[in-house]
């Protein structure tokens, strides 16, 4: 135990040292998650349409309330260039100036949605003239009702899908610290005279395993204190935690446990700590990609869904997505939680073989 206590301690020293490493573990994933907490905001309360419209003169409040239903479309803001401008011209008839940039499947869309609210503002003017009530009286909320064919699922919102990403990929890049005290112990013999000291390679191993283990809830913590205090003050949503801490606590040390896997594996495999960090930062980038840290899964179409499940990071957003969105616990999470810790295990394993053939 003592052995291990001190090769724990040189670890955490040698990351310290690192001031590099610390901005990539620590800053810049907080960064990001302010970043896109309030890039994405807009966009999940419907205040961002798709569309923007102006009146050229009176503004007709009947049609602008029934475009403006549904939040596809929305009143341009003053000094904001609209899309659409709408002109009433005498007899009734509409004339829409369009924007040049606007796309061909826009323009499709808002005239559907005009066409809709002309119809809809005909039939109410008719049915004032004429003291209709509607269909035997009943009202348009009354006569249409919606309902799901299926579950749907819960959309997270931008707290609790940036949060669980940038943790999740803040975690992987434990890479870089890892690897290059690694590259550079084998290329000093630390390795071989730890050996002659009668210390066994599982040993150092896990004097390697437990420093960045414990980096990485650090890592979880600090996040998540930003997306609860900090991202509110910036004027973002803050992030709720609705479910288990236990089921959050097992899903953040499975992630951490597939991180190093990931870590371990690079950093033996490479010649250099430079063919390290960048082999690195390309498989965290591509796992990131593919498993909808960078793009929320739910906008991917759907192959890129099902191609998500081969990302490691795919599954742990998962496990968190669970806790932030759907309230649930730890044994909602253990799926997800047992898949992370055999890949991390196995990779490990690798690394340890890989390293061993090497020396």
């Amino acid at each position: 135990m003592t052995r291990l206590a001190a090769l724990t301690k040189k670890e955490f020293l040698l990351v310290l040292r690192d001031r590099n490493a610390l901005l990539a573990l620590f800053v810049l994933p907080a960064i990001f998650i302010l970043i896109m907490s309030l890039a994405l905001r807009d966009t999940a309360d419907g205040k961002a349409a798709l569309l923007t419209y102006a009146f050229s003169g009176p503004a007709d409040d009947r049609l602008a309330a029934l475009l403006a239903e549904g939040g596809q479309a929305r009143a341009a803001q003053p000094g904001e260039t609209a899309q659409f401008v709408l002109t009433r011209e005498d007899g009734g008839r509409i004339t829409v100036m369009v924007d040049y940039r606007v796309e061909s499947q826009a323009l499709a869309l808002f005239r559907s949605r005009l066409a809709l609210a002309l119809v809809r503002v005909q039939l109410a003017e008719l049915t004032e003239r004429f003291g209709a009530a509607g269909l035997d009286g009943a009202t348009e909320a009354e006569m249409v009702s919606f309902a799901w064919n299926g579950v749907r699922a819960a959309r997270p919102s931008p707290s609790q899908q940036s949060v669980p990403s940038w943790i999740i990929f803040g975690m992987f890049f434990v890479v870089i610290p890892l690897s290059n005290v690694f590259v550079a112990e084998r290329r000093q013999n630390t390795l071989a005279r730890l050996r002659g000291m009668d210390i066994g390679f599982p040993l150092v191993l896990a004097g390697k395993i437990l420093p960045y283990f414990v980096i990485n809830q650090l890592q979880t913590a600090l996040m998540l204190l930003t997306g609860i205090y900090l991202t509110p003050l910036c004027g973002g949503e803050a992030l709720v935690i609705a479910g288990s801490l236990w089921g959050l606590a097992l899903i953040s040390a499975a992630v951490s446990c597939s991180a190093i896997g990931v870590a371990l594996l690079i950093a033996a495999m490479a010649q250099t700590a430079e063919q390290a960090g960048t082999l690195g930062g390309i498989v965290n980038v591509l796992l990131g990609a593919i498993g909808g840290i960078m793009v929320p899964k739910f906008l991917m179409p759907e192959f890129m869904q099902r191609l998500a499940m081969l990302s490691p990071m795919s599954w742990g957003l998962d496990g968190f997505l669970k806790i932030f969105v759907k309230g649930e616990g730890l044994q909602a999470v253990s799926g997800e939680s047992a898949l992370l810790f055999l890949f991390g295990l196995t990779l490990m394993t690798l690394a340890m073989a890989v390293a061993r053939h090497r020396e």
